[in-house]
């Protein structure tokens, strides 16, 4: 089995996800209340910024591998976390 299960997640519908696991980060542009469960929002300059708001005076330690300066216009990585997935695994399927 697992010893840690990490989800990543975007919207309300995650919730069950999050509280099923482990470690949670959410990605920039996820819902509120989903950000508010989540361990850490991914990648960004402004999520970081969200973090260090958000949890003002608590002691939280924020470990994040790298922070992506720049979000496009839909407050997306680029490119997309979803895409290194894909890329990983072979080229991106188109639906």
């Amino acid at each position: 089995g697992f010893s840690r299960l990490v989800a990543f997640g975007d919207s309300r519908n995650d919730s069950p996800l999050f509280e099923a696991c482990d470690f949670c980060c959410a990605v920039e542009n996820a819902a509120p209340e989903l950000k508010q469960k989540a361990n850490l929002v991914i990648g960004s300059n402004a999520g970081v910024d969200y973090l260090c708001k958000a949890l003002e005076g608590e002691p939280v330690t924020l470990w994040i591998a790298a922070v992506d300066p720049d979000l496009n216009s839909h407050k997306y990585i680029v490119p997309g976390l979803g895409d290194a997935g894909d890329l990983a695994y072979g080229a991106k399927c188109s639906r």
